[in-house]
């Protein structure tokens, strides 16, 4: 399932609600394969959370370098 693009520029404020909504029909769609799969939804959703807050960590000690020029660019 695709991701839709962004509605607003980063410094609209209903950016990130705007991710948000983007992400969870891809989100539910990859939870319900897992499910699907025989995981059951509580391990799912706890796995999904440890999974986020470890790609966030590893963001911020290695920022993807594409985020910097389009920042610089924005």
């Amino acid at each position: 399932m695709n991701v839709p693009s962004p509605k607003h520029p980063k410094t609209h404020p209903d950016y990130a609600i705007n991710c948000e909504e983007a992400l969870d029909l891809p989100l539910q769609d990859l939870i319900d394969r897992a499910v699907q799969a025989g995981w059951d939804t509580r391990t799912v959703m706890v796995a999904l959370q440890s999974v986020a807050f470890n790609r966030a960590i590893a963001y911020e000690e290695d920022p993807d370098p594409e985020d910097a020029e389009s920042e610089i660019n924005a």
